[in-house]
């Protein structure tokens, strides 16, 4: 958008961070009470609202071919919307876990397979990098601020914005084939590693000796 309006040259983007120690440290952790050991598990964190594009999932979640259970994390004024839309589709097996702790947050993405946010007004993404750093495939959508560090269909998948059926697409594609998850699995976790507060921190401090 910048580049509409002029000279960028003295611009610089620094993406934020993530905490990979204590990302880490959960992934030893019991699995939470709420997933299943007999099912593979989806899951989405993110406020309840529109943008975020829960309602996309759940209508691409309608004709998964794989058994599956979905969680989400996360409230918001949508939530009763989005509970009828599942009930209505047949999609049963979902559970609105409404708020959780951050540092919670990641024993439940380390016991999961499938991370799906199709967000389509997303300006960076973190929950995307956190659930990349607990080595799971995630589905974001085309055009996003996850498209500055996702590849599609190397460390991650990138969806049409608001299309049920891509989403779909790509959902099978992982539930189906363990192969092909733990491949896209090691490359997100190579790639989040290096979102770190550490490194953003190095690089604000280079602009500021930069200038002049």
């Amino acid at each position: 958008m910048l580049k509409k309006y002029g000279n960028i040259e003295r611009v610089h983007v620094v993406p934020n961070g993530i905490p990979i120690d204590v990302i880490d440290r959960k992934q030893s952790s019991h699995s939470p009470p709420e997933i299943a050991d007999d099912k593979q598990t989806i899951i989405a964190v993110g406020d309840l609202i529109e943008t975020k594009g829960h309602w996309v999932t759940i209508e691409a979640l309608q004709h998964v071919s794989e058994d599956f259970q979905f969680l989400v994390i996360g409230s918001g004024q949508q939530q009763s919307k989005l509970e009828a839309k599942a009930e209505d589709l047949g999609v049963t097996d979902i559970q609105f876990l409404g708020e959780i702790p951050n540092k919670e947050v990641f024993r439940y993405l380390w016991n999961s397979q499938l991370f799906v946010l199709p967000s389509y007004r997303e300006a960076f993404g973190i929950a995307y990098l956190e659930a990349m750093a607990c080595e799971i495939p995630v589905i974001a959508c085309q055009g996003e601020g996850p498209a500055e560090y996702i590849e599609h269909g190397e460390n991650g998948f990138l969806a049409q914005q608001q299309d049920p059926s891509d989403v779909r697409r790509y959902v099978n594609k992982s539930l189906e084939s363990p192969e092909l998850r733990d491949r896209i699995g090691s490359a997100a976790r190579a790639t989040a590693v290096n979102y770190t507060w550490d490194e953003n921190a190095k690089q604000v401090e280079q602009i500021y000796k930069s200038i002049t």
